[in-house]
């Protein structure tokens, strides 16, 4: 859904596009629950929820998501109204005790996922392009349905995790990198420091070894039960669940032609840089380089086949039901023309352009806009703030990005992305000491969460600091069940 002085968070819906991601399903034998259903799957739901083995504890998740990517949405209103919906929803199941929170992401893409710890992160940019509460219900009710089927534990999503995660450790490389301003091998020149700051913050380490890459069966059982669950509450599935996978449909075609011309750009820039002998090209940057471009090549299925699938099951149990339902439009309307809430996403829009102006080297423009997203509401987000310093540094504006840096730091939801460009700007300035400062403090403040655990194993290797990292790849393997790979992988 997903996640940079980052390649624009367009390029975060190149990895997190819905979510949850719907994979090729490893067998060739895939049928749909209404071909093999004889009753609604809501009718043989556990009486008890189980929680998953793979839980690290809900306020561990919450900090390892702050710190990833562009952080959580502070949006108080519309946080209020998604949990207030949640609640319904989960009454509706009839299992007692049936946890589950909602929290808003700054991934501009139509992102929504649900962890082990029964935490759910929806995409402010799928939230803007809602029209009614019946899709937002069928959202919420699909990613519950992951939680109750405890989806996190199959044997295909761990798989798949891996080899995202492969992408998470070259994230951490990346960043080591950075900081170590090439010692390992060659100095680094700027043109490859700022291509290396904008891989590691394309690659955003932990939006991509988070998301699960759901299987078929996975995605058809947790629309099921969705429709089921909304239909019980008396909402449309045309205008719910039917609407919104074809929004998605409609945002994956969006989002190819955009990424088609990101890369394009970069790529570009990359070419002439070196060909115009501004790049100095190591052994380490052209790995990473390479790397980067296969990693984001992948698709993933697309939202048209659940669309087919949906259809189905609807049609056969709900048809001729006499259950009624209706859109419900003005309750969305009414939360969206929120003031604060209005204004949060008309500022979240500002910086997502300035973020892409930088990137077509239009620093200009960029700040006009990243200056008119820091204000209030959303003067003290993580991610308006980011998109101001990183544009700021771009302008060689050095005493501003030290300033909304300063302000990053002091303000209730810091950004992790933007600790790191301090440090990497501390680091080429030869201030070692200060680099590992920011990095220390910064993960301290967001309680050490596994994702940035590989980060800071890179980080430590890369000052010369073996002690440290040898300590820490240590503990990370024995903390991270789904991240251990990575800790002995970061410090190479």
């Amino acid at each position: 859904m997903k996640m940079t002085l980052r390649v624009s968070s367009t390029f975060s819906l190149l990895l997190i596009l819905s979510g949850c991601q719907a994979t090729k399903d490893l067998t060739s034998n895939f049928t749909s629950l209404a071909s093999r259903s004889s009753q609604p799957v809501i009718q043989a739901l556990p009486s008890e929820y189980q929680p998953s083995l793979l839980a690290i504890g809900k306020e561990r998740d919450v900090n390892d998501y702050r710190a990833q990517g562009e952080g959580l949405v502070p949006i108080p209103a519309l946080t209020k109204y998604l949990n207030d919906l949640l609640t319904k929803i989960k009454k509706e199941t009839g299992i007692a005790n049936l946890p589950g929170t909602v929290y808003v992401t700054s991934n501009e893409g139509l992102d929504a996922f649900a962890t082990p710890d029964e935490n759910i992160f929806l995409g402010i940019g799928f939230l803007k392009n809602l029209e009614t509460e019946d899709q937002i219900v069928a959202i919420l009710a699909h990613e519950l349905a992951h939680i109750i089927y405890g989806h996190h534990e199959s044997d295909m999503v761990g798989n798949l995790q891996k080899q995202l995660q492969q992408t998470a450790a070259l994230g951490a490389q990346v960043h080591a990198n950075l900081n170590a301003g090439g010692t390992a091998t060659a100095a680094l020149s700027k043109n490859s420091v700022k291509y290396l700051q904008q891989m590691q913050l394309l690659i955003a380490v932990t939006d991509i070894a988070l998301l699960p890459a759901w299987s078929r069966k996975q995605e058809d059982e947790a629309d099921a039960l969705a429709i089921d669950l909304a239909t019980k509450m008396g909402y449309s599935y045309s205008r719910g669940m039917k609407s919104m996978l074809e929004l998605l449909s409609t945002e994956e075609e969006r989002v190819d032609k955009k990424k088609a011309e990101k890369d394009a750009l970069l790529h570009a820039q990359f070419e002439k840089d070196f060909k115009d002998g501004n790049l100095k090209l190591d052994k380490v940057f052209a790995n990473v380089w390479g790397t980067m471009k296969s990693q984001l090549s992948s698709k993933h299925d697309a939202a048209v086949l659940r669309i087919s699938t949906t259809a189905e099951y609807y049609e056969k149990f709900y048809a001729d039901s006499p259950q009624k339902t209706r859109v419900h439009k003005t309750e969305w309307a009414q939360i969206m023309k929120n003031k604060s809430v209005a204004q949060t996403i008309v500022h979240y829009k500002l910086a997502y352009e300035a973020d892409d102006l930088r990137i077509a080297g239009q620093n200009t423009k960029a700040l006009q806009l990243a200056r008119k997203a820091v204000n209030p509401p959303t003067a003290n987000h993580p991610f308006t703030l980011r998109v101001l310093a990183e544009t700021q540094l771009a302008l060689g504006d050095q005493k501003g990005f030290s300033n909304t840096f300063a302000k990053s730091a002091s303000s209730p939801e810091p950004s992790w992305n933007l600790i790191q460009l301090k440090a990497n700007d501390e680091f080429i300035k030869g201030r070692k000491t200060q680099a590992k400062e920011s990095m220390e403090k910064g993960f301290q403040y967001f309680k050490e969460p596994p994702s940035l655990r590989p980060v800071m194993i890179g980080f430590y290797e890369r000052i010369g600091d073996s002690a440290t990292a040898k300590r820490m790849k240590t503990d990370c393997a024995f903390r991270s069940l789904l991240k251990h790979e990575n800790c002995s992988k970061d410090g190479k």
